[in-house]
Formats: C-alpha cells, structure tokens, sequence
C-alpha cells in the first residue's frame, strides 16, 4: 500500500480512525477514492472545493475595504439596476459578513446531488428567488459566481425601490427609500412596503419585534441573540446604517446631501417614536 513521504497537514474526516493516519493515502482505499490535492477523498472533497471557490471567489477575509474586482462589480451592477451604488455596497458588505462560510456545506451537500434552498455567494441569494423572478432555479454554480451574485443582489433592490417610487405618492422620501433599500436586500419586499406606506416604516418594525419576541422557534431565539431582543428588521437596518457610515468615510463612496442618516439610526432602536 503507498505511503505519502511527509503527513498530510489536515486531518479530513475526523470521525474516521484511518483518517487519523497522516501518511496514508485515501484512508487506504484507493480502489474507492482518489484524493487529487492531497488533504481530501471521496464526498469530502467536495468541501475542500467548496473552500477553494469561496476563499477565492468572494474573499476569505471580513471586509472592508472592498477587494477592487467587487467594487468594479457593485458600480456596473448598480447602474445597471439604477440603485444607489453605496446601499449596494453596504448590502454586500451585510450579506457577505453573514452568508459565504455557511454556504460550505450546502455547497458540498449541492456536489451530491442534495439541494436545498440555503442562499448562496456574496449577495446570498437563494435558489427559489431566482425561480420567483425569472422561472428557473439558477445553479449554486451561477449563485456562487461574484458578478451574478452582486447583479441579483441589485435586482432585488431595485424591484423595492421600483415598488415603493411607484406607490409612495406625494410622500416619496429619500430617507425612507434607503431604509427600504436596507431592509430590501434581506428580503423585505412588496408586501412589506405597502405595509410601510400605510401604517408607517417604524410601525412594522415594531410589530416585527413583537412577532419575534412572542415566537418559540429556533429561530426566534437564535434572532434575539443575536439583536439583543429586538427583532431581525431593526438588526439589519443598524447594519445598514452602520455601514453606509464606514463606506462613505475613506472608501470612495459617497451618501446623498439630503439623507436623514438620524432617521435610519433611529429606525435600529426599539425606543424609536419617528
């Protein structure tokens, strides 16, 4: 049976005792497995693949700054979909910081055959989104794909900002658009600003809190963890905020005259009254 003349540097398959031996190859099965880089074999190598492309395709470090190749791809994206280049920017900057690294395994899990509808890339978009917009489920392949991810990102952000110019009437505010806009690129979509424009914005993220903090579920409380009890709508949008502050200070980006970012800081508090 061969032998690799130095260990390998990772143990893959931990649960595995042959796994344990650095210095075989395949876990002495090379009948049933073929391990090409080295450190993987069999299903697992799926994993190693998925870490390569997100490690390369969308960065492996927290940003800011933005790498160049993403900034060249929000500007193009945000004209393309005519959504502020900064809101797009700070989106990615939001989706980015919450989405790649858990895309590992349900791209490996993709790599056989096992789909699911997790969101994908560095705009984290799911599957489903896409079958909804256009009628066909577009591949994790094209999801994981920078440009793709960043130009679905700033389609969905532009079918909100669509919604709301075209039902907000004498109250169209540039304030309130971008605070559409921060809670867009999460999902919060048509249905959602109607609400906003009949009840007013801070009035459904109150009722957004309330719904959280009176739920059950996993999810509910993995929310309130990480929001501090309120619920996800105020979260993204002190994300959001904060964000658009980073990235109009040294990062190239600049934030209209007239934004009331007062108005959005306020929108993240529970204690909001505007």
């Amino acid at each position: 049976m061969g032998r690799f003349v130095s260990a390998d540097s990772i143990v893959p398959g931990a649960g595995n005792p042959q796994a344990w031996n650095r210095y075989s190859y395949t876990v002495n099965n090379p009948l049933k497995y073929t391990d090409p880089s080295g450190h993987c074999f069999g299903p697992v190598i799926w994993i190693c693949i998925a870490a390569f492309i997100i490690a390369t395709n969308t960065g492996s470090t927290p940003l800011p700054p933005i790498s160049e190749r993403q900034r060249d791809a929000i500007a193009t994206s945000a004209g393309e979909y005519d959504v502020p280049e900064i809101a797009l920017a700070a989106a990615v900057e939001i989706q980015y910081s919450s989405g790649p690294i858990l895309d590992l395994p349900f791209y490996a899990l993709s790599k056989l055959g096992i789909e699911t509808d997790h969101s994908y890339g560095i705009g984290q978009i799911r599957p489903s989104e896409t079958l909804d917009w256009f009628g066909r489920k577009y591949s994790v392949d094209e999801l994981m794909d920078q440009k793709t991810s960043i130009d679905l990102l700033a389609y969905k952000m532009s079918l909100a900002q669509s919604h709301y110019l075209n039902e907000c009437g004498a109250r169209c505010d540039k304030s309130e658009l971008y605070a559409i806009l921060g809670l867009a690129q999460n999902g919060f979509g048509s249905d959602g600003i109607d609400l906003a424009l009949k009840r007013g914005l801070n009035k459904v993220l109150q009722e957004d809190d309330t719904k959280l903090q009176s739920q059950n579920n996993l999810e509910a409380v993995r929310a309130k963890t990480w929001t501090g009890g309120t619920g996800i709508l105020r979260a993204n949008m002190r994300q959001f905020h904060q964000w658009l502050i980073i990235l109009s200070r040294g990062h190239g980006y600049k934030l209209p005259d007239d934004l009331d970012l007062s108005y959005l800081e306020c929108l993240g508090q529970a204690s909001c009254t505007r």
